[in-house]
C-alpha cells in the first residue's frame, strides 16, 4: 500500500448485485475500498460523490436524490460550475463543495459524461474515477468517501466494464504517486 493512502476509505456503493459482484472481482484485496450493496447516501460517509454530466444538472437519478437529500447543494454546484468552469466541467475534473450539513459534510462533483447520453466506451469512467482520487487526496479532511457505479446509469456501461475502468484509474493514480 502507498504511504498516506490508508487514511482514506472509499465506499463503493450500488444497489445492483451485478455491480457489487464486479467490484468484488476487481477490488478484492485492496483495503482502501469497501464494497456495499446500497445507495451512496450513507450516514457513515463524510463525503458523497456525484456522477453527473458536465452541466451538473442534477435533474435525475442519483444526482436528483443527492439534490433532494441536500437542499441548496444544486445551487452551490451551479455556482461552482459558473465560477470555476464557465458553465461546463469537463470529464476528468472534480471539485469538492461543502454541503452545509453534518452528513455528509462534503460533495465531490464528478462529471462522467459531457451530456446525458449512453457512453461509447468506459474511458470517461476511468477519467472520472481518476479525478475523484486526485481531488480527495488533496483534501486531508475527506476520509470516508461514498462512490457510485460511474457510467452504469444513463451511460449504460456494463457493471464489469465500469468496475474495470474504475480499477484502471486506481492503478494509474497509484503509479502517479509512486513516480
Amino acid at each position: 500500500m502507498i504511504d498516506g493512502l490508508q487514511e482514506k476509505k472509499f465506499l463503493l456503493c450500488a444497489p445492483d448485485p451485478l455491480m457489487v459482484a464486479a467490484w468484488r472481482e476487481k477490488f478484492s484485496g485492496d483495503p482502501r475500498f469497501e464494497i456495499h450493496q446500497s445507495t451512496i447516501l450513507r450516514p457513515d460517509a463524510d463525503v458523497w460523490s456525484s456522477a453527473s454530466d458536465s452541466l451538473l444538472g442534477m435533474a435525475g437519478g442519483l444526482d436528483r436524490a443527492i439534490a433532494d437529500t441536500l437542499p441548496g447543494v444544486y445551487e452551490k454546484a451551479q455556482q461552482t460550475l459558473r465560477e470555476l468552469y464557465q458553465g461546463f466541467m469537463p470529464v476528468g475534473q472534480a471539485v469538492v463543495i461543502p454541503t452545509g450539513k453534518d452528513i455528509p459534510k462534503w460533495l465531490v462533483l464528478v462529471p462522467t459524461m459531457p451530456y446525458p447520453a449512453p457512453l461509447s466506451s468506459s474511458e470517461p469512467i476511468t477519467l472520472a474515477m481518476l479525478a475523484l482520487l486526485r481531488v480527495v487526496f488533496r483534501h486531508p479532511a475527506l476520509t470516508r468517501i461514498s462512490v457510485p457505479a460511474y457510467g452504469t446509469g444513463v451511460g449504460r456501461i456494463r457493471p464489469i466494464e465500469a468496475a474495470a475502468a474504475m480499477r484502471k484509474a486506481v492503478i494509474i493514480y497509484d503509479h502517479e504517486v509512486l513516480s
